[in-house]
């Protein structure tokens, strides 16, 4: 498989990922409570794959890509109507074909920063913004205006969240039959509320760092990133004399 094609293919898991309203079935074991989301996740990992089958005179040919993170520096934060992700993570991409691995390659993100609302519907969760991230050469994933829904399940005692996505889709291209399987899994491990607020002073410190120092080609996205690290150290840990209001409020706009 030539680099184009991988490229489009890894934008399609890009889109699966920003813009699929999926289903899947959910393990016994884990239960469901909405309000069990409320805290910090740290990511521990995320599993992604497109399985895309082409039928020509009946012969199948199979293509898989598949992405698979580790070294994890990636949280969620709930709090009752929005949330909010930091951080970042690296990735593994492999290429598949007929059974044969054609390529395999590493990358890393870095300072992501998103957040919006997201509203539940039994156990399905919705994203108004990005969840995850991914880059290929060097090249930012495409963006949708959609947004991201997955099942949701906790375990017995409510330390571990799954988020859960599948798509099938079956269509015809130049009269061959086309399905295509895309599946994403990641796994959450909840942060205890001190811990939690550490990691929240850090990352606010870190991103102060960041803008004070920042060039003027990035002092808006470091500016919207301290507004965010400060907001989220305010739902961990609390503002009892609104100080870290106070320096959310004097960023302003960040214009």
């Amino acid at each position: 498989m030539n680099k184009t094609k991988l490229q489009y293919l890894t934008s399609m898991l890009s889109l699966f990922l920003l813009g699929s309203c999926l289903t899947d079935n959910l393990d016994e074991s884990e239960i469901l409570d909405e309000n069990a989301l409320i805290g910090e996740w740290r990511l521990s990992s995320l599993v992604v794959s497109e399985k895309e089958e082409v039928f020509q005179n009946g012969i199948p040919s199979t293509t898989i890509i598949s992405a698979d993170s580790f070294l994890h520096d990636y949280t969620l934060i709930f709090t009752e109507d929005m949330f909010s992700t930091l951080g970042g993570y690296s990735y593994r991409i492999d290429n598949e074909s007929n059974g044969e691995n054609l390529s395999s390659q590493e990358f890393s993100i870095a300072n992501i920063s998103n957040q919006g609302t997201y509203t539940i519907d039994l156990d399905d969760v919705s994203f108004g913004a990005d969840l995850y991230e991914f880059n290929f050469d060097g090249d930012e994933a495409i963006e949708f205006d959609q947004t991201i829904s997955a099942k949701f399940a906790f375990s017995e005692n409510s330390d571990r969240l799954t988020l859960t996505q599948e798509r099938v889709v079956s269509t015809f291209i130049n009269a061959n039959s086309v399905n295509v399987t895309d599946k994403s899994v990641s796994v959450w491990l909840r942060v205890e509320r001190d811990l939690a607020c550490e990691d929240a002073i850090a990352s606010t410190n870190t991103a102060q760092i960041a803008y004070d120092n920042a060039a003027t080609s990035t002092l808006q996205a470091l500016c919207n990133a301290l507004k965010t690290a400060l907001a989220n150290q305010i739902v961990i840990c609390g503002d009892t004399n609104n100080e870290l209001q106070a320096r959310i409020d004097a960023l302003g706009d960040c214009m």
